[in-house]
């Protein structure tokens, strides 16, 4: 297969044309780092302010490592996708404890960080150290898919080995980082998903896919996935000018969070009913429940009807949840207090909104 001269056309168009990021004037693999890791599913616009305050927070690994979790998931708040944060916080205490607290420039010990894939990997490998390491993102493989109009499904195993093996072959010797910038800025720019500005691309004349007319057709995807629709009902109790709220687990969805107690219930399921049961096992009989109103949360494979109910308990003095087998535990917290707590989005806006 002859490569196209991208690195030639691309690298003068990107120090001409690239943004002024926070993150692109420095080679500090850890600044890098972060960058990357918000920028996994976010947009540039609501990545910098967070990256301000967290390197305000947290100027370095050493800091990072040394601080506790529930700080560091109050700072990526509202940001989404906490298991970023988490990975982030974990990876810095094994950077300190393996590898003196430096950011290591071997492949091997990079990748074999928590939390970092071949292409975050790739970016801070390729970006801080001059390393010839590929990236593969959405960006990039849109880019690479429509220039080579390639058939094969970018979701796809085969389409995705494809895809990095061109990556690496068309990563240039010298300045492979900047090359790499290169391919994301145009992705986020010019190459779009809808709409891409084909007249004034810089590689518009080496793309097969505008060359045959046929961009909007790539990249081609195996088919989309079924989205299911849930519900989920959410207690905002209140006693004596407190309110309760509870910790999500160590792991999975949302993990260490806090919120009001939530529940996942059946489509058909009386919401109301339902939570005055689970209350009751945690030893809090609530008196009335009342619907205040409902916030759509969408997932990758399913979208969520979380429906918020006002709960009033009864006259009982009982303020622990100390009965056992409860399905939840928590704490009474007033509610200038919650700004200390870190909660998901939906919970913030019941926040702000409701109470």
């Amino acid at each position: 297969m002859k490569l196209p001269p991208l690195s030639a056309t691309l690298l003068p168009w990107y120090e001409k044309n690239k943004r002024p990021l926070p993150w692109r004037d420095s080679r500090d693999p850890y600044r890098i780092w972060v960058s990357e890791i918000m920028l996994q599913q976010t947009q540039v616009k609501t990545v910098i302010p967070y990256y301000h305050r967290w390197l305000d927070a947290f100027p370095d690994i050493a800091s990072l490592a040394k601080a506790p979790l529930s700080k560091v998931l109050k700072l990526w708040e509202g940001l989404g996708y906490y298991r970023r944060a988490n990975n982030l916080h974990e990876t810095a205490k094994v950077i300190v404890e393996n590898h003196n607290g430096r950011f290591p420039s071997d492949p091997a010990m990079v990748y074999s960080l928590p939390g970092i894939g071949k292409y975050t990997g790739g970016a801070i490998l390729s970006i801080a150290f001059g390393k010839s390491a590929p990236i593969l993102d959405g960006n990039v493989a849109r880019i690479l898919s429509r220039i080579f109009a390639l058939d094969d499904p970018v979701d796809t195993p085969k389409g995705l080995k494809k895809l990095w093996k061109l990556a690496a072959l068309l990563l240039p010797e010298k300045n492979p980082g900047d090359f790499n910038q290169s391919m994301m800025e145009l992705g986020a720019t010019l190459c779009l998903p809808q709409e891409p500005a084909c007249l004034i691309c810089p590689v518009s004349e080496l793309c097969k896919a505008h060359e045959t007319g046929k961009e909007q057709d790539c990249p081609r995807k195996s088919g989309k996935t079924k989205i299911k629709k849930v519900r989920a009902a959410c207690a905002v109790v209140s006693r004596d000018g407190r309110v309760l709220i509870t910790q999500r687990p160590a792991s999975g969805l949302w993990a260490h969070l806090w919120e009001f107690p939530t529940f996942r219930i059946a489509e058909k399921e009386d919401a109301g009913s339902f939570l005055t049961k689970q209350l009751l096992t945690a030893g809090l009989n609530a008196q009335k429940i009342t619907l205040k109103t409902s916030l759509r949360r969408a997932y990758t494979d399913h979208v969520e009807n979380l429906e918020i109910y006002g709960c009033e308990l009864s006259p009982e003095r009982s303020k622990t949840l100390s009965v056992p087998d409860a399905p939840f535990s928590g704490q009474w917290v007033k509610p200038r207090e919650l700004k200390r707590f870190a909660f998901s989005s939906a919970h913030a806006k019941i926040i702000r909104e409701y109470l």
